[in-house]
C-alpha cells in the first residue's frame, strides 16, 4: 500500500504545495552564515557602491555618474541603504536575496511545465547544484536575473488562465529587467513579443499586447519621465549606446570563445573543443525545437515551453562572451528546466506506449533519471554548500568543525569603519581600508574629491569621498574616447589633492584591460599627469597615496 501511495504521488501533477517545499529546500540548502566574509572584489563592489553613495547625496545616475547598468539596479540597493543606514553589507546582501528569488522564480516555473512531481523534484536537486554561484553570489548578478524569469512566469500564468492581469504583470517585470539590466530587458520583451505573435490570428493577440504595453510603460512612463526631468534621459541612452557599442572591444574576453556561428557548431560537435562543454546546452534547445516540430506538424503548439526556451536561448547566447564568468551559470538555469522537460516528454511517450517493452524503458528511465540526479547533486552539495557540510560534520562525517570557516588558515578583521560594520576581511585588506579611511578622512574634508586609480571605485563608498567628473572607477572611462577625454579634462580641472593607486598592478589587470592597446594608452596617459602632478607621500600594504605636488 505504501509502495503504491508513493507512485502515486510521486507520478501525479505538482502543485503549490511542492513549490513551496522545494522553495524552502532552497533557502536551507544556499544558506550561508558567512558570506560576509571573505576578501571584498573591489572591482565588482565598485560598479555599485559609489553609485549607490552617490543617490544618497542627491545625485542622479548617467547625468552625475556613469553606471554599466540600468538605473534600478542602484535605486533599489540605495532605497534599502535609506531604511537600514549607509552599510557596505546592503549589496553583498542584495546579490544574495535577488540569487534565492531567481532560483526560487525557476521553480514557480518549472511548476508549471512538468506534469510529474518526481521530475520536479529531481530537477530541483540537478538544478540548484548546477546553477547556484556559489563563487559570486554575493557579488553580481541577482534580482536583474530574477525580473526576466518573473516576467516568463507571467506569461505561462497568462497563457494557462487568459487573465489580463498576468499580461500586465509580465509588462511591469520586463520593464523593471530593463531598467535594472537593458539585455535582460530586451531579452524579457524579445521573447515574450515572439511567443504572443503566435496569437496573431485570435483575438486574445491584440488584448494580450495592450495588457502587456500597459504593464511596461507603468515602469517606464514615469522613471524615463524622471530622468528626463532631471537631466539624464538623454546621457542614459549614451551611456547604453557606447557599452553596447565598445564594453566588448574595451575589456575582451581573454579566455578561449567560439568566433562566430562556425566556431559555436564546431565546438559543438567536437569533444575535444576547450569550449565542448559551455555548448553543450545548444542541444537542449536544438532538442526543444525537434519537439516544436514534432506538435507543429500534429497541429498543436506549447506556447509556454516556446515562450521560456526564447528566454533560455536569448540569455545563453548574451552569455557567451563571457563563458568562463560567474554569469554563465545563472545562463543556465531555463536549459535545465527544458532539459528535463525533454526527459519527462520522452518517459510519458514510453509510459503511455500500449507495447510493453516501451513501458518497462520508462520505468528504466525514471529510475536511471533519479538516481543519476542524486549521485550528481550530492557530491556538489557538499563541495558548493555550507548546510550540506554542516549537515555532514554533525552526523561526524568532518573531523573539524572549523574547516567550515571561510579563510581559516587566514587572520581576519571585523571591520568597525563607518558603513563597513558586519564586513569580516583578511588581515591585509582590513589595513587598506582602515589606513587609507584614517589617512583620507584626516587630510581632506567631505567635499574633496579622491581618485582611485584604475579601477579602485568602491573606496569613494569606503572613505564617503566624491570622485572626479562622471567616473568612480576610472578604467570605465576607457569605454569611449569621448568618456576618457572627459575625464582628463575633469581631473585638470578639478585638481583633486591626492591620488591612491596600486604598489604594484593585480595580476588581471595586465592580462584582461591592458591587453587592449588604446587602454594602455589610456592607462599610460594617467600615470604621466600623476607622476609630473603627484609625488608619493603614504602608503598601505597594498597601495600608495600621492599628493598633488605644490
Amino acid at each position: 500500500m505504501f509502495i503504491e501511495n508513493l507512485k502515486k504521488w510521486a507520478l501525479s501533477a505538482p502543485g503549490k504545495w511542492d513549490a513551496g517545499i522545494l522553495s524552502v529546500f532552497i533557502l536551507l540548502i544556499t544558506w550561508h552564515p558567512f558570506y560576509l566574509w571573505g576578501r571584498i572584489n573591489l572591482f565588482e563592489m565598485g560598479l555599485y557602491l559609489p553609485g549607490v553613495d552617490a543617490i544618497l547625496h542627491g545625485q542622479i545616475p548617467y547625468r552625475d555618474f556613469l553606471h554599466l547598468r540600468g538605473p534600478f539596479e542602484l535605486y533599489i540597493p540605495a532605497w534599502a541603504m535609506h531604511i537600514v543606514g549607509r552599510n557596505f553589507l546592503v549589496i553583498p546582501t542584495y546579490f544574495y536575496l535577488g540569487t534565492l528569488v531567481t532560483l526560487i522564480v525557476c521553480i514557480l516555473i518549472a511548476k508549471e511545465i512538468f506534469s510529474s512531481r518526481i521530475f520536479l523534484y529531481s530537477m530541483t536537486l540537478a538544478f540548484v547544484a548546477r546553477t547556484f554561484p556559489r563563487v559570486s553570489f554575493t557579488i553580481g548578478g541577482g534580482f536583474r536575473f530574477a525580473w526576466g524569469l518573473a516576467a516568463v512566469y507571467c506569461v505561462l500564468q497568462y497563457l494557462k488562465n487568459k487573465k489580463g492581469l498576468w499580461m500586465v504583470m509580465a509588462g511591469i517585470f520586463s520593464a523593471i529587467g530593463l531598467m535594472t539590466s537593458i539585455e535582460i530587458g530586451v531579452y524579457a520583451f524579445g521573447s515574450i513579443f515572439l511567443t504572443l505573435c503566435f496569437l496573431i490570428r485570435e483575438k486574445l493577440f491584440k488584448s494580450s499586447i495592450l495588457f502587456y504595453s500597459i504593464g511596461a510603460a507603468i515602469i517606464l512612463f514615469p522613471m524615463c519621465l524622471f530622468l528626463q526631468l532631471k537631466g539624464a534621459f538623454i546621457p542614459m541612452l549614451d551611456s547604453y549606446y557606447q557599452i553596447s557599442a565598445n564594453m566588448i572591444k574595451t575589456f575582451p574576453q581573454v579566455d578561449p570563445v567560439p568566433q562566430g556561428l562556425g566556431g559555436v557548431l564546431a565546438a559543438m560537435v567536437n569533444p575535444k573543443d576547450v569550449n565542448f562543454k559551455q555548448m553543450t546546452p545548444l542541444f537542449c534547445y536544438v532538442g526543444v525545437l525537434v519537439y516544436g516540430i514534432y506538435l507543429y506538424r500534429r497541429k498543436a503548439v506549447r506556447l509556454d515551453i516556446l515562450c521560456l526556451a526564447l528566454y533560455g536561448l536569448f540569455l545563453f547566447i548574451g552569455s557567451m562572451r563571457s563563458l568562463w564568468g560567474p554569469a554563465f551559470e545563472s545562463a543556465l538555469q531555463p536549459e535545465k528546466l527544458l532539459f528535463f522537460f525533454l526527459l519527462e516528454r520522452l518517459w510519458t511517450w514510453m509510459k503511455d506506449s500500449h507495447q510493453r517493452r516501451r513501458q518497462v524503458m520508462a520505468g528504466i528511465l525514471l529510475v536511471s533519471i533519479f538516481l543519476s540526479t542524486v549521485v550528481y547533486a550530492l557530491p556538489r552539495y557538499q563541495k558548493r554548500f555550507y548546510a550540506a557540510q554542516m549537515t555532514s560534520c554533525l552526523m561526524g562525517k568532518m573531523k573539524r568543525l572549523s574547516k567550515l570557516f571561510p579563510f581559516s588558515d587566514q587572520d581576519l578583521v571585523s571591520l568597525s569603519l563607518p558603513g563597513m560594520q558586519g564586513m569580516v576581511v583578511p588581515e591585509q585588506q582590513a589595513r587598506d581600508f582602515q589606513e587609507v579611511s584614517y589617512f583620507i578622512n584626516s587630510h581632506t574634508q567631505p567635499q574633496d574629491r579622491i581618485v582611485f586609480f584604475p579601477d579602485l571605485g568602491v573606496y569613494h563608498f569606503i572613505v564617503n569621498r566624491p570622485f572626479v567628473g562622471r567616473f568612480p572607477i576610472v578604467s570605465l572611462s576607457w569605454i569611449s574616447p569621448q568618456w576618457h577625454r572627459e575625464f582628463m579634462t575633469a581631473l585638470e580641472a578639478q585638481t583633486p589633492k591626492y591620488v591612491v593607486m596600486y604598489k604594484q598592478l593585480p595580476d588581471y589587470l595586465p592580462t584582461t584591460q591592458l591587453v587592449v592597446p588604446a587602454n594602455q594608452e589610456k592607462y599610460t596617459g594617467v600615470m604621466n599627469y600623476v607622476h609630473e602632478n603627484y609625488q608619493i607621500i603614504d602608503s598601505t600594504p597594498s597601495l600608495n597615496i600621492w599628493q598633488r605636488k605644490l
